[in-house]
């Protein structure tokens, strides 16, 4: 449960602390792709709360609550800086952003979205900074919460009315908040997601939501307000380093990058800055020999530079020769031998394709001893299943040698087929039954022999039992499917026969028998077939019923022409019961 704490002269200790820390961590800053950061852009001017539709780029999350933009050239309550939410001053610009995330009253958020003007890329470490302040005088709202976070996220966030966003935020400033000043966050952040948008507030309930009032006096002390400047999300840049070593005669001096002079052997760190952090490292070294001559060797990277003593670059192995005069006329020869790392030929040896039900796979790199790395590796193996089922996987191979990184990347398509059979069906006794396959592959049915094709995806089958086939798909990439559906047969009247009224006599092992089926038929007592000029052509007495006994379809030996037949015929059931059918057969090729 939250509490509320009436909290008006100083912050609690470990914010103080965290505040100092945030300060002193500086860092390059790339691009910026968090659009309007500062909220200067817009297409009119604010005069009232919750006018936030005049920022553009910026929105709310498509739900009742609502942002507050204030704008000095606003009216009314939307103009700063004698605002309605506070007497506060733009940290730079004319624009700030407000939202509330938490009021006494009722459940009650409000958020800010904004698309990012290029997705963010995977595995790469983003600085994120902002500034907030509760307002220096004159405020609205008198409380502090905790959990004032950023969401990253591929698309737009949906707030339902005004309660939380149900989300767990990446970033997130730890404990309560309050500051009267324009205070700094920063974050170093690596998404596992390409995020295309970005959104500010607080998405936890109130039960989960600490608040401490600060300022009891405040219209609505219960209720807090934090407002947004200079927000910004780009990639880190790693700082150079630069190595320069120097030999000089001894009498002469050197002069260090930061300015300073020595005539003495000194190792010096010199950090440049500028306005936005850390520019560079130079490290130099400078000996004063008595000697004129120095060897030395060094070594560097594909793709890397290296600075001579009289500050040429080189970026290739060699031996290098400098010759570094001194005002005394005393030269210093100095011989550098530098090698290179080359970049190794590094050969994956990973399928491009896999199935998802393959279960993990050997990743093999040469030459060996580097580390893989991506979605579902674990060491030299991937899974499919912990990468994240069917999809693309980018997979990623280092090698160091010589402290020289190389970096391979390849990708791994992770295939799923899929069959279904259908659901279960119940069918009279002399019924046919129509199967429907829907697959990703190629179709099989068993038992095969049960139908009039059984590599198609609409089979017919006529059944007197129960029976369930199994539908197996195999795809292009040999991915297998597996699906079952059961027909089950009921039989109504058991005394009860069916005559087929057509067959197919082809010899093809389906449907090559014209003969009465029935579970109940003990004996074929009398069975005739005429041809339509009343000339029997088929006669059999007490035979045994089931799929190949019957008619076969021939006359003296030869095979009949395709039509229509007269039959007659007499069975005698378990029970004794003696029963007569006739009627027409149809005899197709």
């Amino acid at each position: 449960m939250h509490t509320l704490k009436n909290h008006t002269k100083q912050f609690p200790i470990r914010f103080k602390l965290l505040l100092i820390l945030l300060l002193t961590v500086s860092v390059i800053k790339a691009q910026n792709i968090v659009p309007n950061p500062g909220f200067e852009g817009h297409s009119g001017l604010p005069d009232s709360y919750g006018d936030w539709g005049n920022c553009h780029f910026w929105f709310n999350c498509a739900g009742e609550g609502s942002p507050d933009y204030l704008h000095t050239g606003g009216s009314s309550v939307a103009q700063l800086p004698n605002s309605g939410l506070a007497l506060v001053t733009p940290y730079e610009g004319d624009a700030i952003m407000g939202i509330s995330t938490y009021r006494g009253d009722y459940l009650h958020r409000e958020y800010i979205t904004a698309t990012l003007t290029s997705p963010m890329i995977i595995g790469q470490t983003y600085v994120v900074s902002f500034r907030i302040t509760n307002g220096f005088s004159g405020w609205y709202s008198g409380a502090g919460t905790n959990h004032v976070g950023v969401y990253f996220s591929t698309s737009f966030p949906v707030q339902v009315g005004t309660d939380p966003i149900d989300v767990t935020p990446q970033l997130e400033i730890p404990g309560v908040v309050w500051t009267e000043e324009w205070t700094y966050y920063e974050f170093l952040f690596t998404p596992e997601t390409s995020f295309s948008h970005i959104t500010f507030g607080n998405f936890y309930g109130d039960d989960e939501t600490d608040v401490t009032v600060f300022k009891p006096a405040a219209i609505n002390a219960t209720r807090s307000e934090y407002l947004f400047d200079d927000i910004y999300v780009g990639l880190m840049v790693t700082p150079p380093v630069i190595f320069i070593d120097t030999t000089l005669c001894s009498g002469n001096t050197y002069t260090l990058p930061d300015g300073s002079i020595t005539s003495t052997a000194i190792t010096d760190t010199t950090v440049l800055l500028t306005a936005g952090g850390v520019d560079s490292t130079i490290i130099t070294h400078v000996e004063f020999l008595n000697e004129i001559t120095v060897a030395q060797s060094a070594h560097i990277c594909a793709d890397e530079q290296y600075v001579l003593p009289d500050g040429n670059t080189v970026n290739s192995a060699g031996i290098y020769t400098t010759v570094l005069p001194a005002a005394s006329g005393c030269d210093s020869i100095i011989t550098t031998t530098l090698t290179q790392t080359t970049t190794p030929d590094i050969t994956l040896l990973i399928p491009e394709f896999i199935c998802l039900d393959a279960g993990n796979i050997q990743l093999e790199a040469y030459p060996e001893g580097g580390v893989f790395s991506g979605p579902g590796v674990i060491a030299d193996q991937f899974d499919p299943l912990l990468a994240g089922g069917a999809g693309n996987y980018n997979i990623t191979y280092t090698y160091v040698v010589n402290e020289c990184s190389f970096i391979q990347q390849t990708n791994i398509q992770v295939e799923q087929n899929y069959a279904d059979a259908g659901t279960d069906q119940t069918i009279q006794f002399g019924s046919r039954v129509n199967l429907h396959a829907v697959c990703g592959g190629d179709i099989i049915w068993s038992p095969a022999a049960l139908l009039n094709c059984a590599d198609c995806a609409d089979p017919e089958a006529l059944l007197n039992q129960n029976t369930t086939f199994v539908l197996t798909s195999v795809n292009n990439y040999g991915c297998i499917a597996i699906d079952s559906v059961t027909i089950i047969v009921i039989h109504e009247n058991p005394d009860d026969f069916f005559v087929p009224n057509t067959f197919t006599p082809n010899n093809d092992g389906l449907n090559d028998y014209f003969s009465p089926l029935g579970l109940a038929i003990e004996t074929i007592v009398h069975f005739e077939v005429f041809n339509r000029w009343g000339e029997c052509i088929y006669r059999a007495e007490n035979i045994a019923p089931g799929n190949n006994s019957g008619w076969d379809g021939t006359y003296h030996g030869a095979p009949v022409q395709e039509g229509v037949y007269i039959y007659t015929v007499e069975v005698k059931y378990v029970t004794g019961i003696i029963a007569v059918k006739s009627g027409n057969v149809t005899v197709l090729k």
